[in-house]
Formats: structure tokens, sequence, C-alpha cells
């Protein structure tokens, strides 16, 4: 039996409670503020064991624990806040006006509660004992964490700039920006926020670092893997700063922006809301449950509703997502050609290349079918020399050609599938499951480790895939892919490791990242047996060493066992 919603909530209002407790304790003590996290959260716990016993507490210590690390991973920032509050003290800096309306942040709230209304109806009115309310809080939980970092950066939030540094200042209590001038990529100006991209709810594959405080005017600032966004209300003094970098590339009139209302916005807007409520906030479903529930439909047909719709979804998902990716049909000839050649041989003609606007380097295949197939870069990754570009294409291309996208989706749900019906046959057989704490604490524990283990082994096989089959469409074969996928590391790793240095405390441990390097077991654990994707220096030195596909899946396989175990 499940416990109530009542009962779910107050572990989630623990799990807050500590760890904001953890953050005003640590902004003078860390060590005293560690102690009396362990010591709330053992007392909590040990009191959760007492009162319901140790097999019924399992969910609310889960509950505790996500609510917990969500505020605590909010609060990250609130180091380098208090670090540029000092550093800001000892030097010269002038502060810059912000434009500040409360309906841009009112906006935000709307949408996130559009968004999830369907997942806050079924926790309130949806069956008492529905499993599903659980995987909801889950999701609200992290959510709701994310949705409070945004306001609290909103009101919070103040612009310095220092002319004997040239370093501009983003400052607020949970999220800092300490970015020099001279690192902008690119500066640009836009009529009006253009929330349907600012909104992470309604995004894909960006990485948007929204620091707007009004519905006006938005200057928008290329940086290392992000783009911010800002209201200052005079632009001049920054514009006449960014002037002195020419290797910044600015726009010289503002981009127009249309509102979300008007009637040349509304497909983008309903294609944008249909991505979030079915695939982020999971309303679409949650909705679809409810009112079957509502009219006493039996379990079946709410199941064969879902499915239904689940089905649909795969019908819409190239379309939706191009439209969540605010993906345009790619205008470089050069890299035009270069994509139709690349899917010729592959034997795919029909697939299209688009681009998305976004700083970070990275290639996504979408569409559940050859026929409605697509092939996104970044406009960062089209940066990068031309053989690089046509590899990462090989590679999307074979993605494509196999249907991957469909097949990761079929498999994931040949999992829960199997779940179903192992927790049948568990229920038929076994008249009272709580007579077995201790067995069915490891089954739920080993089910829950096996699940991304599951996936990312899926996921890495169609990637060397990909990487073998995708290398014999080039002309430079095996060495070209493995040059391309180098060049595509070492531009990302530069840029995540830029970019934690402008927003990071000086005094926190930051781990350089080195892709094409062979890491510490513990890492290379991690990435073979969670990560989507194998290792970068693997697949490189793989690909250097190899000359055809034959066996290379085997070989993966027992690499991956052997990288992951051994020194």
């Amino acid at each position: 039996m499940l416990p109530s919603i009542t009962e779910m909530m107050f572990p989630i209002f623990w799990g807050f409670a500590i760890a904001g407790i953890g953050l005003l304790i640590g902004i003078n003590h860390r060590k005293w503020a560690a102690a009396a996290e362990i010591l709330l959260a053992a007392a909590f716990i040990g009191w959760m064991i007492y009162k319901n016993g140790f097999l019924d507490s399992l969910l609310l210590i889960s509950l505790l624990s996500t609510s917990y690390f969500s505020l605590f991973l909010a609060g990250i920032g609130y180091r380098k806040y208090r670090e540029l509050k000092e550093e800001l003290g000892r030097i010269e800096a002038e502060e810059w006006i912000v434009s500040r309306n409360a309906a841009r942040i009112w906006t935000d709230i709307l949408i996130s509660l559009a968004v999830f209304l369907g997942a806050i109806l079924f926790l309130i009115y949806g069956p008492e004992a529905s499993p599903l309310k659980v995987f909801l809080l889950f999701g609200l939980i992290a959510a709701g964490a994310e949705l409070g970092k945004r306001v609290i950066v909103f009101v919070t939030l103040r612009i310095y700039f220092s002319e004997e540094n040239n370093m501009l200042f983003i400052v607020s209590r949970l999220d800092c920006r300490e970015l020099p001038l001279y690192a902008l990529k690119e500066y640009r100006e836009e009529e009006a926020a253009d929330i349907l991209r600012l909104h992470p709810l309604l995004t894909l594959f960006t990485s948007n670092s929204d620091f707007t405080t009004s519905l006006g005017q938005v200057q928008r600032l290329g940086s290392a893997n992000e783009t911010i966004y800002l209201n200052i209300a005079d632009t001049d003094r920054l514009k006449e700063m960014i002037s002195c970098y020419p290797e910044c590339q600015t726009g010289k009139e503002a981009a127009a922006v249309l509102p979300l209302y008007h009637w040349k916005n509304l497909k983008r807007l309903a294609g944008k809301l249909y991505y979030a409520v079915t695939v982020k906030g999971i309303s679409a479903y949650t909705s679809i449950i409810l009112i079957l529930y509502f009219l006493e439909a039996n379990s079946w047909a709410i199941a064969a509703s879902a499915f239904l719709y689940w089905l649909i979804n795969l019908y819409l998902s190239d379309r939706v997502l191009k439209i969540a990716m605010d993906a345009k049909e790619i205008e470089n000839a050069e890299i035009r050609q270069m994509a139709e050649r690349i899917f010729a041989k592959a034997g795919i003609p029909g697939v299209k290349v688009y681009e998305t606007d976004s700083p970070q380097y990275n290639g996504l295949a979408t569409g559940m079918n050859i026929g409605r197939g697509m092939v996104t870069i970044t406009t960062a990754t089209l940066s990068l020399p031309p053989s690089s570009i046509e590899s990462i294409l090989a590679h999307e291309a074979i993605h494509v050609k196999k249907r991957d996208v469909l097949w990761s989706q079929i498999w994931r749900i040949a999992y829960f599938l199997m779940l179903a019906l192992c927790a049948w046959l568990l229920l038929d057989r076994v008249p009272d499951i709580t007579e077995y704490p201790v067995p069915v604490f490891i089954g739920v524990w080993l089910l829950m480790m096996f699940l991304p283990i599951y996936q990312s082994f899926i996921s890495q096989w169609m990637e060397v895939r990909a990487d073998q089959l995708g290398a014999q469409l080039l002309k430079g074969g095996y060495s070209q892919m493995a040059g391309g996928l180098a060049d595509l590391a070492e531009r990302q790793d530069h840029e995540v490791n830029q970019s934690a240095e402008y927003r990071a405390a000086k005094d926190e441990k930051r781990r350089v990242i080195s892709s094409l390097e062979r890491d510490k077991l513990i890492w290379r654990l991690i990435e073979f047996q969670f990560m989507p994707h194998p290792p970068m220096y693997w697949r490189v030195q793989t690909l250097k060493n190899s000359s055809s596909p034959k066996g290379m899946i085997k070989r993966w396989a027992a690499d991956r066992m052997r990288e992951s175990f051994t020194r």
C-alpha cells in the first residue's frame, strides 16, 4: 500500500529543510553544516523506520534524499555569490541597472504551472494507490527546485562592471558569472524576451542562461558553452566596452521577436507546449489517464489509450522536436552538398540537415523512420573543419538509416513491459510481499540500478555501430571519423572547462575535463556503464585501429567490462 500524498509530502518538506539549514550554516562553517545535515537526516530516517518499518520507509527516504539534493544542487551557486560580493567590495565596479518587471517572472511561473497542470491534478484527484503518483512527485520535486531558483535569481539579480579588469559580474544569490569581455564570442540585441526560446521546459538541445528580468529589450551574450540573456537598461555602455574587442561578433540591429499571442507565432507556441506537456511534464499522459479514471474505464482501456497516444507522439516526433529546437534548414551551400552526398551514400537521400542556434558542439538524429528523419547540428558545430562536420553527418546518418530513435523507444518499452510482467507474477504467487522485506528491498534496488545500465548498453551499442558504419561513408574512412570526433571532443572540453571557470567559486575543486585521455577507474566505470556514449578516448582510439566494423561490437562489449573494472 502506497503512502498518501500528505504522508509523502512530509519527507519532501524535511529534505528541503535539511538542505536549507545546511546552506545557512555553511555560510560561515562548512564542517558544522555537514555535521548538522548528517545528524538531521539520520534522526529523521531513524524516526521514519521506527514509525513505519524498514520496507515502508524506503519510498519516504527516497523522497527525502531527492528533495534534499534538488535544493542542494540549486544552492551550489551561493558560494560563488559570496566570493563575488567580497571581490566587488575590494575593486572599483559600477552597477548597471537592469530593467525589472514582475510580468517576466510571472510568465515563467504560469508556463511551468501549465506544463505540469495535468500532473498536479493527477496527484490530487488520481487513484490513491497509483504508482504513477510516486513517479510524478520525483519529477515535480526537481522542477519545483529549479523554478524556485529562477524566482530567487530574478529577485536578487545585480549586474556590475569593472573597467579596470574589463570584467562583467552577473550576481544573484544562486547563480553568478564572472565574465571577461574578451571571452565574449557574440553580442546581439533582441527587441523583446523570446519566452519560447528562454523557458527551459520549452527548449531542447541548447544551453541558454536566462537572467532576464523584463519582457523588454534583451541583450544576448555568447560565451563558453552557453548563451546569456540579460535586460540591462542602458546598453550604450555595454556596447562601448564590447567594441574594444573586434573578435566578438556584433549585430547591427535588434532582432525582431514576435509576442506569444501573435498569429505568426501560434504554430511555434503550440509545438513547444505540446512538446513540454508530453515529454517534459508528461501532463498529457496523466490527463488522459485521469479523464478515463473518472469515466470509470477499465485498466486495459486506460493502458490502450496511453499506448495509442504514445504511437501518435512517435509519428509526430520529428515535427515536434524541430519546433522545440527552433531548427531551420541549413543555408550553407557547402554543408548542404556535403550532407546530400553522405545521405545518398547511406541510402537515405530524402533526409534533410538542419541547424539549431546553440553554443554546444553536437549533432542529433531525430525522426522515427527514414522517410521522416532529420539530422540537426548546432551553430557551434558548424565552426569545425569541414572534414569534421562531414564525420558528424556520417555518424548521424547511420542513426537515421538504422532507425535508432525508434528502436531505442522500443527497447525502453520492452524493459518496462518485462518489469510489469515480473510484478504481476510476483503478486500472483506471493500473497503478502511485506513478509519478505529484505528480498523485496534487494530486488527493487537491483531493478533501479539495472535500468540506467540497460539503457546505456543499448545506446552505446548504437553509438559504436554509428561510428563504425559512418566511417565507411567517408573518403578518409576510419581516420577521418577518428579525427572528426577528436576535434569535437577538444572543442567540447575547452568550452566546458572555460564555462566552469566563469561560474564556479575559486575555492571549489574543479575537475579538468579531457575526454581524449583515459580517465581514472571510477570515471571510466560511470561512463561505460551509465552514460549514453562510450568514453571519447575509447571511440577515437578504436577508430584509429580499425579497418572494418567486423567484430567491433564484441570488442566494445569486452572493453566495456575490462575498462570498467580494471586499472
